[in-house]
């Protein structure tokens, strides 16, 4: 090592704070530079770089205070470890520290920071429940720790269930309730908020807001729609088909989770709305997947699928298109309709092509259309191979049918 080499090395104050903060080695790192230089200073910049270390952070500090137990626990520290998710490198400060010191005040600024980290992805149960516990059970919770709980990832498992539980007195307002339907990333949420508080109104507003949050489902919006005295408008449930098609936080496709549906809800949850005011909107959400498309044009018989739909279907993903075309194959395409796919730079536009041709095997290829394929610069050969094949194969069909005449 190069301090063996050398032991006439100067050790500086921010080596040995990257010594501190180093998430792999750093309570071996530290002691060396100890053992080298037994009369190393150590600041507040050592201790916070060592109270922010999710993984070594807790040796490096018991290493620290052994070395210089009067160094001081400040408020920048704590904050730093309320950070970490473990809760391990705020027991260590904590123990540090008067019990006069750690004030209900200080504790309710700690369980801010500990519930909504803003740089730790770990699951911040270990500290929340920390500081919970050297929490006084009387002291009430404050607006703004509810608000970071509800908003956090992590209020499935930890920040608003443990609150909940905590014994300690919170109210659970209105506006808390609007954040929590427009933010909360689990379904569960909103559930638990409105068990807690069962005189708690909903207002409109509140219903908005959870439309307008892409991870409410089902579960949340039953849970508001039950206790809301409102009905739900054609603008809710077109917001809603713009938004569908999201997933809940932290899954993805092929993981058999299904997307967010929550306009097929609107839908069953109210029977008077009218499903052809969302085709067009639904058609335009790149998210909103073939299935679900499939769910809206079967919700009535006869669905009307207008110009205006089929024009949002052939600007957009190509899904929708392709359960409108399964549905109603016979459907009029226009030119222009024809024109935005031949255009449409996605590769499931060559499919949707071989589709309308195969239900319309004599649809018209215009000049236009066939530019349009020109200028595509995805597909553009393909596409235009594509089109003069069925131009061909329409002109064969034309001249044998005038044969048998």
């Amino acid at each position: 090592m190069l301090l063996d080499r050398d032991p006439s090395v100067q050790i500086g104050d921010r080596v040995i704070e990257a010594a501190a903060g180093n998430t792999d080695q750093g309570n071996e790192l530290i002691q060396t530079l100890l053992n080298h230089n037994n009369g190393l200073s150590i600041g507040d910049n050592i201790v916070q770089a060592a109270a922010g270390n999710a993984t070594t952070g807790q040796k490096v500090l018991k290493i620290i205070f052994q070395h210089a137990p009067n160094t001081k626990v400040s408020k920048a520290a704590l904050e730093e470890a309320a950070r970490n998710g473990n809760g391990r490198g705020l027991a260590v400060l904590l123990g540090r520290m008067n019990e006069s010191e750690i004030t209900d005040s200080l504790l309710e600024h700690l369980l801010e920071i500990a519930i909504y980290p803003v740089k730790n992805y770990e699951s911040p149960i270990q500290t929340v429940s920390l500081i919970l516990d050297r929490s006084n059970t009387d002291h009430p919770i404050s607006d703004a720790v509810m608000k970071a709980a509800v908003r956090g990832r992590w209020a499935v498992d930890t920040s608003t269930k443990l609150l909940l539980k905590s014994g300690r007195p919170f109210t659970i307002t209105e506006e808390l309730l609007e954040v929590a339907a427009l933010e909360a990333t689990d379904d569960r949420v909103l559930g638990w908020l409105l068990e807690y508080e069962e005189n708690l109104p909903v207002t409109e507003n509140i219903v908005i807001a959870a439309i307008e949050n892409k991870y409410t489902g089902e579960l949340a919006m039953k849970c508001l729609l039950d206790r809301a005295n409102i009905n739900i408008t054609k603008d809710m449930l077109k917001r809603a088909a713009e938004l569908d098609g999201s997933y809940p936080y932290g899954w993805f496709r092929g993981e058999g989770k299904a997307p967010r549906q929550l306009t097929r809800f609107l839908l069953e949850y109210q029977d008077n709305l009218d499903v052809n005011e969302v085709f067009e909107t639904a058609a335009r959400n790149e998210i909103f997947e073939k299935f679900m498309f499939v769910d809206l044009l079967e919700w009535r018989e006869n669905p009307e699928i207008t110009e205006v739909v089929l024009v949002a279907a052939a600007q957009s993903t190509g899904e929708a298109m392709e359960a409108i075309l399964e549905h109603k194959p016979d459907i009029q395409i226009t030119q222009e309709v024809l024109k935005l796919v031949a255009s449409n730079e996605r590769w499931k536009m060559f499919s949707i092509m071989q589709i309308i041709f195969h239900y319309q095997r004599n649809i018209e290829i215009t000049e236009g259309v066939m530019e349009a394929a020109r200028n595509n610069k995805t597909m553009g050969r393909n596409l235009t191979a594509l089109l003069r094949k069925h131009q061909e194969s329409c002109t064969s069909s034309s001249s044998t049918r005038r044969r048998i005449r």
